[in-house]
């Protein structure tokens, strides 16, 4: 019984070592150009450096992690042209061979989140100055393949849009960060929002980035305060909210344009329920922030 127990631990250690291996941060500096990607410990805390390059461009104004036909994929837009570029992922966690590009996009898009409803590859557009957002399913090469909702009615003032997972649920955060103002929802199966897990008045105003990330078998969520080089570390517990502070850090640069966490695992290729399951969903996501 003793060596069984003894094996059974070993097996769990080096199944969240394994782990992750595949999964990863990487830290873009805008005002160099520069990209430099880092493992996750299990613990959730950074682990080694595994590549760094100062050959980017320097207008980059997002960084999105996704995947999109079995791949794990990278989008990078610059708002100032209306271009995205997007890599596969190569498995040493660096960037491989571009897949896609586009100078068409609007301009104007604040944030951009990739987000998963029953096996679809979804991307999310919003644009800040108007309230509007708009829904788009993505191709198996990575592209945009067609829009399946739109809205104008959402909040102006939201800072940060991050897609999530807690319990087993896909979820929705939404912070403000002139009142430090969070509201967290789930997403229902037909792709709309579901109940509002939890909201919160008590955030910190000056978050600069908030990225959610996986770690030892764990859904955990990353705070970037820019101005003090500090970053926080928190469990996420199966209601969906905060959980245990796992780590903290005052020691990073100052000067993080964009966190995103990333994985090399393998992505099976999904086979998602019909398309049309998700319009009344869509409808009711319109609704957020009033």
């Amino acid at each position: 019984m003793k060596l069984k127990g003894w094996l059974a631990v070993a097996l769990l250690f080096l199944a969240a070592s394994a782990y992750s291996q595949n999964h990863h941060f990487v830290f873009y500096e805008s005002s160099t150009g520069s990209g430099t990607m880092y493992k996750i410990a299990s613990h959730g805390g950074l682990g080694n450096r595994i590549d760094h390059t100062d050959g980017w461009r320097s207008t980059w104004t997002d960084i999105e992690y996704y995947t999109a036909g079995g791949k794990n994929l990278m989008l990078f837009y610059e708002n100032s042209s209306g271009s995205a570029e997007m890599f596969e992922i190569a498995g040493d966690g660096g960037l491989g061979n571009r897949v896609n590009q586009t100078s068409s996009w609007r301009n104007s898009w604040t944030d951009i989140e990739y987000y998963s409803v029953n096996g679809h590859d979804l991307m999310l557009f919003y644009q800040g100055s108007t309230g509007s957002a708009a829904m788009y399913k993505l191709a198996d090469d990575g592209g945009l393949e067609r829009k399946i909702g739109a809205t104008n009615n959402w909040r102006t003032t939201w800072t940060d849009i991050e897609y999530y997972r807690a319990g087993g649920k896909d979820m929705l955060l939404f912070y403000e960060s002139s009142n430090g103002y969070a509201a967290m929802y789930e997403i229902a199966d037909n792709g709309g929002l579901g109940r509002k897990v939890t909201e919160t008045n008590s955030w910190r105003k000056t978050w600069a980035d908030i990225e959610y990330y996986r770690a030892g078998g764990k859904d955990m969520m990353l705070f970037y305060e820019k101005s003090t080089g500090s970053g926080t570390m928190y469990e996420i517990a199966n209601s969906g909210g905060l959980g245990r502070r796992v780590q903290h850090t005052d020691s990073w640069r100052n000067s993080w344009s964009e966190i995103e966490y990333y994985s090399t695992a393998h992505q099976a290729k999904r086979k998602p329920n019909p398309i049309h399951e998700l319009k009344e969903g869509i409808r009711k996501i319109k609704k957020i922030g009033n």
